[in-house]
C-alpha cells in the first residue's frame, strides 16, 4: 500500500513538471510569434519514440534558445519512447488533430498550424488540453498545448 502511493504521487509530480515545462515553452513560443510577425520556429519532422527523435525536439525549438527566448529546451522527465514531448505541425488531413479541454465539439488544427504534445501518466488528474484524432473524444493521456500568436 505504501509502495503504490508513493509510486502514484511520484507519477503525479512528474505530470506537473511535464505541464510546467511545457507552459515554459508555450510562453517561449508565443514570445517568438510575437517577435516574427506570428511565425513559429520551423518544423523539422515528428520529436518523439527512439532517441533519435527525442533529438528532433530539442532542433525543432532551437531557434528559442538561440533568440534567448528560453535558456534550454527541457526533456520528459521519463525522457523514453513512451513518455516524451513533441513539437508538431498538423498537415492537411481534414479533422484529425484536436488540441482542447472538451470532449464534444472540438475545433481541429488548421493546416500548417504547430502544437506541443506531451504524454501524461495521470491524465485524468489534470484539466488541460488533451490531443485526440476526433471532433468527440474521450480524453486521451496526451496533453497538448497551441501557440496563440501563430499566423
Amino acid at each position: 500500500m505504501v509502495l503504490s502511493s508513493l509510486s502514484s504521487a511520484r507519477s503525479k509530480a512528474r505530470d506537473a513538471q511535464r505541464i510546467a515545462q511545457m507552459k515554459q515553452i508555450l510562453t517561449a513560443l508565443e514570445s517568438y510569434g510575437i517577435d516574427n510577425n506570428g511565425a513559429q520556429p520551423t518544423y523539422a519532422g515528428y520529436g518523439c519514440g527512439d532517441p533519435t527523435n527525442r533529438d528532433k525536439f530539442k532542433s525543432n525549438l532551437s531557434q528559442l534558445v538561440t533568440g534567448g527566448y528560453i535558456s534550454s529546451i527541457p526533456m520528459d522527465p521519463l525522457n523514453n519512447s513512451s513518455f516524451c514531448y513533441t513539437y508538431f505541425q498538423a498537415d492537411n488531413t481534414p479533422n484529425w488533430y484536436f488540441c482542447d479541454t472538451s470532449t464534444t465539439n472540438r475545433k481541429a488544427l488548421t493546416n500548417g498550424q504547430k502544437a506541443l504534445f506531451f504524454y501524461l501518466e495521470n491524465p485524468n488528474s489534470a484539466s488541460i488540453p488533451f490531443w485526440s484524432n476526433s471532433a468527440s473524444s474521450a480524453r486521451t493521456n496526451m496533453g497538448c498545448f497551441v501557440p496563440s500568436t501563430q499566423t
